[in-house]
């Protein structure tokens, strides 16, 4: 999957072109936006892949069924009539239940519209068997009986209403509000105008090739800010059919990890006791880091991994000499082959052992698997040149495995490295598996139209420039 993202006014960005494909590069010096665009992508890209429709059509209906539910465990305040009308909602709920989750489930959003019409019937029959029920319980005194229940039923049904008239607006709805929480939590801002570059200070856009266009105006005016899309519904159905997306950065989230935790369920009770929020509340760590501890928390596979998978994670753990695991308990340890029965706290393990061999648990717990997204924010963070080296080796191998790899770097070793490593699977991957880019300290894209090998020599310059101008003074 190869398709360009033409970028405006986001961040540092003023104005650039991004190439996606299944091994991509984002270059350039510090400052330049290469972080800022891939946690934006992964934002992006962790939104669309979520299956909105069916995630809201279960949390309402379940939401109502519980209501019913209660209804039913005071029977003894019901007339037979009544007791026959909210078991009857009972059935017609776990009857929609039944189609959503062995029907309605298991397509993507194209065939789901297919599906509208049997899942207006199958929601409309809810309805209607609650509105009868409601003129039934009609006197006053046993609606007051009622009345926690039947505000709560109320609400849904409303909601099932618009479900059922108009899902293609409670999409848009789901993604924009889905797609504001992933830019904030994952750049920890309150508002989204931050994200906006300051030459412009009204609007940031993403426009994908194949997928549509994603933006954000802020409203001088009023001041507020709004998310705008135009997706195409064929392309939602590729990016639905991709496994987890996954960020990894810094090795010391995982090091604080059972604090960062404990801090984010706490601050999760405190937010839920209080009865009103002025504005999300930031935690000082990205999102993506969270999904992906979550996603280690699920026992995610008992499975022999996959054998190209297997080996790409052998390599790493031949490379640190060891392995990392995860307890039931979800406490991440190593393991060194020379003292196997010890194993090692993350906090006494070196930060670049830290790197490889987390990479290697994500494979070997199938995190990381046939369809998944990597996003890498500075791989060489940490790593000695050898580990570089085995690093790009492992990431390549799973581009070729359908791994689609995004790293961002500023490091001239890997670049050099990247070159190599194209120049040795010229026979075996075409030049079109690689997306090289690179970005000005302006943020503007470079040489966007150029052969892959001059845009790799030109960020080579680049970050080598240091180098040279300490090499001419030296030798001046």
């Amino acid at each position: 999957m190869k398709f360009n993202v033409n970028i405006e006014n986001f961040g540092k960005i003023q104005n650039a072109s991004i190439t996606l494909s299944n091994f991509t590069v984002i270059a350039g010096k510090n400052g330049c936006g290469k972080s800022f665009v891939t946690k934006a992508f992964y934002s992006f890209f962790n939104t669309i892949n979520k299956d909105h429709l069916t995630k809201n059509l279960l949390n309402t209906i379940e939401t109502t069924r519980f209501g019913v539910l209660q209804i039913l465990l005071k029977t003894n305040r019901l007339n037979s009539k009544e007791i026959f009308l909210i078991s009857s909602m009972k059935l017609s709920i776990d009857e929609c239940l039944d189609f959503i989750n062995s029907s309605f489930n298991t397509h993507y959003l194209s065939e789901q519209f297919l599906l509208k019409q049997q899942l207006a019937e199958k929601l409309n029959k809810i309805i209607d068997n609650y509105k009868k029920f409601e003129i039934e319980i009609g006197n006053k005194k046993k609606k007051e009986y009622f009345l926690k229940e039947l505000g709560t039923l109320n609400k849904n049904i409303f909601n099932l209403g618009l479900l059922a008239e108009n899902p293609i607006k409670n999409i848009a709805k789901s993604i924009a509000q889905d797609l504001r929480i992933e830019l904030q939590d994952n750049f920890q801002v309150t508002k989204l105008s931050q994200l906006i570059n300051y030459n412009n200070k009204n609007k940031f856009s993403f426009s994908f090739e194949k997928l549509g266009t994603i933006s954000l105006q802020y409203n001088e005016v009023e001041k507020q800010d709004k998310i705008q899309f135009k997706l195409d519904s064929a392309s939602i159905d590729e990016f639905r059919q991709l496994n987890n997306i996954v960020f990894l950065e810094s090795p010391i989230f995982w090091k604080l990890r059972p604090s960062l935790n404990l801090f984010k369920r706490n601050q999760f009770i405190n937010r839920s006791l209080r009865s009103k929020v002025s504005q999300r509340e930031l935690l000082g760590v990205p999102k993506y880091f969270f999904d992906l501890s979550d996603l280690l928390e699920i026992s995610y596979t008992s499975l022999p991994i996959i054998n190209n998978f297997g080996k790409i994670s052998t390599s790493l753990k031949n490379a640190i000499g060891g392995k990392f695991d995860i307890s039931d308990s979800g406490d991440i340890f190593y393991k060194e082959n020379i003292y196997k029965n010890s194993p090692f706290s993350l906090h006494l393990t070196a930060n670049g052992i830290t790197n490889l061999g987390m990479l290697s648990l994500l494979l070997d717990k199938g995190i990381i698997s046939d369809g998944s997204y990597l996003f890498i924010d500075e791989p060489e963070a940490n790593l000695h040149p050898d580990w570089q080296i085995i690093m790009l080796e492992c990431l390549l191998e799973l581009s070729k495995s359908n791994v689609h790899v995004v790293i961002a770097t500023h490091s001239i070793d890997m670049i050099k490295c990247i070159e190599l490593l194209i120049k040795r699977n010229t026979n075996k991957v075409s030049e079109d598996h690689f997306a090289i880019n690179q970005l000005s300290s302006e943020g503007r894209s470079i040489n966007d139209d150029e052969d892959i090998f001059y845009k790799i020599n030109a960020i080579k310059n680049d970050l080598g420039k240091a180098y040279v101008d300490m090499f001419l003074e030296e030798n001046g």
